[in-house]
């Protein structure tokens, strides 16, 4: 796509932040760290105002969301934590509408597989695991996030046989 070094991993850059790029020297790529639902739904408002309001900000062609896997691992303990989030799933699917009714296409990557064996940490182990993925990725299809999008990856049907094969998380 026109990025120099791009596939080269650096282990000492940052990690879970923002990163910004541009693609032919005129077309910018935003990364957005933003693991929970809740952050998500943060952003995607924050986008969705700037476009709305004649400030003659251009929206985006694209958003890319996917997430599950963080809500799952630091707020999906107790049934207060499970109703947030799924008024917060009710949010992100109407800030998702409004997003493509704006202009910019509407992307979910359903979260790949995990290989549970390779979690690296008990909490994750516990609280990660591809079973507990299965149930979080139910909880999206029926909050409406799937077919709020333009758009759906199937992360698992891309990622089932490769999972065993690497270290994830």
């Amino acid at each position: 796509m026109g990025i120099k070094g791009s596939g080269a991993y650096d282990a000492t850059g940052p990690k879970h932040a923002d990163i910004s790029n541009t693609l032919f020297g005129t077309t910018p790529i935003n990364f957005k760290w933003a693991p929970l639902a809740v952050d998500q739904l943060t952003i995607l408002k924050e986008i969705n105002r700037l476009a709305s309001e004649d400030m003659g900000i251009r929206p985006p062609d694209l958003i890319v969301l996917g997430g599950g896997a963080w809500d799952l691992l630091h707020l999906y303990a107790t049934d207060e934590d499970r109703q947030s989030h799924a008024a917060t799933l009710d949010g992100l699917g109407f800030e998702m509408r409004k997003a493509q009714e704006l202009g910019t296409a509407v992307v979910w990557l359903i979260p790949t597989t995990i290989n549970s064996q390779a979690l690296n940490t008990e909490e994750k182990r516990d609280h990660m695991r591809e079973e507990d993925m299965e149930s979080m990725r139910w909880v999206y299809a029926n909050s409406g996030i799937l077919s709020s999008s333009s758009f759906v990856i199937d992360g698992p049907a891309t990622t089932m046989h490769a999972a065993t094969e690497f270290d994830c998380f």
